[in-house]
């Protein structure tokens, strides 16, 4: 959907295996999914697109804001920018806190409760983080906009971690993003409150096949 706010200092990218989703007025740039990432499931597709910004973006961006797909701009997004700097500090990467928990765990048992994923993708995964004593309540990220340096060498090292475990496990992000972070010790990234996201960003649909442009 096109930005509530259009900010000529962005391009707009998007990466879709279904041209009929494509606006003729859209400010979006058209992008197909990537032929070696076809044999991938629709959802994963997603996934490696999403975290892989360094391998899949064109090469003169070094700097890039991801949103879902039910996600609209609804502010200049240089102000954020600038907010996050201010409130936070600089990082090479920002990530919303999860709304609801703070522990991997506890978002297992949800995944699980309402079927977003596999019990033979989850369950394995949370074994091998306990077994190498992931603590609980670490902290939970919600994952449907992230901002990143995503060209420096520590963002590009955390990225493939990720990528690596989200593609041999679980499609569900929340459940290895953390982490990895833990794991690797990578603290070039910090949360963003959702109060501050929300005077930037719009949720305004779940996600579904079908909607209506307005």
């Amino acid at each position: 959907m096109n930005p509530k706010f259009l900010n000529y200092d962005f391009d707009y990218l998007f990466y879709t295996n279904n041209i009929d989703n494509y606006l003729s007025n859209s400010i979006w740039q058209y992008y197909k999914i990537p032929e070696n990432i076809k044999k991938l499931s629709p959802v994963k597709q997603n996934r490696c697109l999403k975290i892989n910004a360094h391998n899949y973006l064109p090469n003169h961006y070094n700097f890039s804001i991801y949103i879902d797909g039910n996600i609209v701009i609804i502010k200049d997004i240089n102000m954020l920018l600038k907010q996050l700097n201010k409130k936070y500090g600089f990082f090479n990467f920002y990530v919303p806190i999860h709304p609801k928990r703070k522990c991997i765990y506890a978002e297992a048992k949800v995944v699980l409760k309402k079927k977003k994923d596999k019990s033979k993708n989850v369950k394995p995964q949370i074994q091998k983080i306990k077994d190498e004593g992931f603590p609980k309540h670490y902290g939970l990220s919600e994952n449907n906009i992230l901002l990143r340096n995503h060209k420096e060498q520590n963002t590009i090292q955390f990225m493939d971690k990720w990528w690596e475990m989200v593609y041999k496990g679980s499609k569900r992000d929340q459940l290895s993003l953390i982490y990895i972070s833990w794991k690797y010790n990578f603290t070039n990234f910090t949360y963003i409150e959702r109060k501050l996201l929300k005077k930037f960003f719009k949720i305004i649909r779940r996600h579904k096949k079908t909607f209506k442009y307005r």
